[in-house]
């Protein structure tokens, strides 16, 4: 599922994107949040896929008319359609040397708009292309990961992090911190670190079986922690007693706590199973004061919003609603977040009982709906 404005009345409308048998798209359906289906383009009446696959696909004002568009790969053939009708728009067939599994974007170029598209396998390959799909860069790395885009030397332009190994908007190699690394690297989120009395910020890396590492935006291995195989990490603000940033990972293996929550300082001050096993360790922005929560999972027994205790903050209703995926974002305006929940026959979204809230609101930064993606690590940083 992918949201954005797609029609331009102000309000996110829903993409469905189906995979079919061969993992390529078999169909796009565009829904509005009255449940009305704007359009769709492919066959829907496919079996119902297995979890997992990331898909090529987003909703983006690539060419910066004001009208967004739905961009998306089949093979190593690019669509581009009008987001209001799903009308063929253009397509293109980029030069690459892998069969791409995500598209994100990035302003490399210095335009002021993030029009670059980021073209990656997941697992070592990442291309910038110009808006057109021109090749700018092509690199390969070792045990890669979904990119992240961010500028991390202030140079006004991003860069793109594509596993251990940092890139500068030129595809030059800032700095690898997994030189000596033999695990794959799960995902990569950004959040600062303090030392003394020096706040930094920097990137954190779910690294495996080598944990949790925590690196400055020069490539300075600022601490590592060793809990078991880290798979899922996110940071945010999860509670407001403790100063700065905490970083809640989920673990596989090897490890007292499926879960650990850490300080500012790296340091585990949490450590707990929860119910509903390994997840991905969401924030949500339910409150609106500042102290987020994280879902576990999206059942009514054992899933539910925790805290960084573990403890159960806020349930999800024995309703017979699905279980099988959910994305959170802000779908009302009162800058909280939504809960959606679906499966491949519905789909339902939860929001407070006192929506709208009135009055000052926490408002988090999160990456751009253009560059989402089900298996990212998640960055919630603070913003009012």
């Amino acid at each position: 599922m992918r949201l954005g404005d797609l029609n331009g009345d102000g309000n996110k409308e829903l993409l469905l994107a189906r995979p079919g048998p061969t993992g390529y798209l078999s169909s796009l359906t565009a829904v509005n949040l009255d449940g009305e289906v704007l359009w769709q383009r492919g066959t829907a009446d496919v079996p119902e896929p297995d979890l997992g696959p990331e898909l090529p696909v987003q909703i983006h004002d690539l060419d910066g008319d004001g009208s967004r568009e739905v961009i998306y790969l089949q093979g190593k053939t690019v669509f581009i359609l009008h987001g209001r009708n799903g009308r063929y728009a253009a397509g293109y067939s980029p030069e690459l040397s892998f069969v791409p599994s995500s598209l994100a974007f990035a302003d490399v170029r210095n335009v002021g708009r993030r029009n670059c598209p980021v073209l990656s396998d997941g697992t070592g390959h990442v291309a910038v292309f110009d808006e057109r799909f021109r090749l700018l860069w092509e690199r390969k790395v070792e045990n890669g990961c979904l990119p992240l885009i961010r500028d991390l030397n202030g140079d006004g332009l991003d860069d793109v992090v594509m596993g251990f190994v940092a890139f500068d908007h030129e595809g030059r190699t800032m700095f690898n911190v997994g030189e000596y690394i033999k695990d794959k690297c799960e995902g990569v989120a950004v959040s600062t670190f303090r030392t003394g009395e020096r706040q930094v910020k920097c990137l954190v890396f779910a690294a495996g079986d080598w944990g949790q590492l925590y690196v400055d935006f020069q490539g300075h291995v600022l601490k590592q922690n060793i809990q078991g195989h880290v798979a899922f990490l996110s940071a945010g603000d999860f509670d407001l007693e403790r100063p700065g940033l905490e970083i809640v990972s989920s673990n596989q293996w090897g490890s007292e706590g499926e879960v650990h929550v850490c300080d500012e300082t790296g340091k585990v001050f949490s450590r707990f199973v929860a119910r509903s096993g390994p997840h991905r360790c969401q924030p949500v922005n339910w409150k609106g004061d500042g102290e987020e929560f994280f879902l576990s999972a999206a059942d009514s027994v054992s899933g539910g919003l925790l805290d960084v205790l573990g403890q159960q903050a806020v349930a999800f209703p024995d309703d017979g609603h699905p279980v099988r995926s959910y994305q959170v974002l802000d779908l009302t305006g009162d800058a909280r977040d939504e809960i959606l929940v679906w499966d491949a026959s519905q789909i339902r979204i939860y929001t407070q009982s006192d929506n709208p809230r009135m009055g000052k609101t926490y408002d988090p930064e999160r990456p751009d709906l253009f560059n989402y993606s089900t298996s990212r690590m998640v960055s919630s940083l603070p913003g009012w």
